[in-house]
């Protein structure tokens, strides 16, 4: 021991705690379908009502063709009354309402959208997915399941790119922030799911190092600066969630996706 070494008590602020690993995490849909207003926590119906009048007041919209949305409802508001969309009567009548419900295994639409959609209440679907009906058949707007959802979210504006790819950002530093250090991943499979990834991706493959093929990114314009730019934003904001995430996920070993 030298001269310099210490004894004794020692305090610093602040807890340490382990790293959480969680195997079954789905991020990208996730990130895709908090969209909207946000209704976690809110577990009376009255209060739920409230909410949605005041989003719909403070969201420029044209009612009827623009859609409103909302994610994070908690089914304990229905109560007895059963599960139906008879919540928008009276505050959202001729609008176009998609909710996803907390669990993301069910979603809340209202007559209108199911109407555009042209959801009759008698679909046979794949799994365990259906719509939910009334005592006459008539759709009441539950959708269970994907397969289910899937009836509407087909006629859903689309999220642009980079919209998708900003929701994403959010959510994975979110999950680091709360101690989150690796997951298994569920839903990486289809093109716009990897393309999400290819912004942190240091070792993208193209020449604008973005994903897109030299002048054909929107984003960009085809301007080499801006790729450039971007890619290194996206090397650093890589090198900063590996730090926060201690390493990140663990699709290396899933799906061979160095991250």
């Amino acid at each position: 021991m030298d001269g310099t070494s210490q004894t004794g008590d020692r305090r610093r602020r602040g807890n340490s705690l382990p790293g959480l690993i969680d195997a079954h995490i789905h991020p990208i849909h996730g990130a895709e379908i908090a969209r909207g207003l946000d209704l976690g926590g809110i577990t009376e119906l009255d209060d739920i009502r409230a909410a949605l009048v005041r989003y719909a007041a403070s969201t420029p919209h044209a009612a009827g063709s623009d859609w409103l949305f909302a994610w994070g409802l908690d089914p304990v508001i229905f109560g007895d009354t059963g599960f139906n969309n008879s919540l928008f009567d009276g505050i959202l009548d001729d609008e176009l309402v998609f909710i996803t419900l907390f669990d993301g295994h069910a979603s809340l639409v209202s007559d209108a959208a199911l109407k555009l959609a042209g959801v009759t209440g008698a679909e046979k679907l794949p799994s365990t997915g259906y719509v939910g009906v009334d005592q006459l058949g008539k759709p009441n707007g539950m959708l269970y399941e994907m397969a289910a959802q899937e009836l509407v979210r087909g006629v859903l504006p689309e999220l642009s790119f980079e919209q998708r790819v900003d929701g994403l950002e959010k959510l994975l530093r979110s999950m680091a922030e709360s101690g989150l250090v690796a997951g298994q991943m569920l839903d990486f499979g289809a093109q716009t799911p990897w393309r999400c990834w290819r912004p942190w991706s240091a070792e993208a493959s193209s020449p604008s190092g973005c994903g897109s093929p030299r002048g054909s990114c929107r984003r960009h314009g085809g301007r080499p600066e801006g790729h450039a730019r971007d890619a290194g934003q996206a090397r650093k904001a890589l090198a900063r969630s590996r730090h926060q995430a201690h390493d990140g996920w663990n699709h290396r070993q899933r799906h061979g996706v160095a991250l």
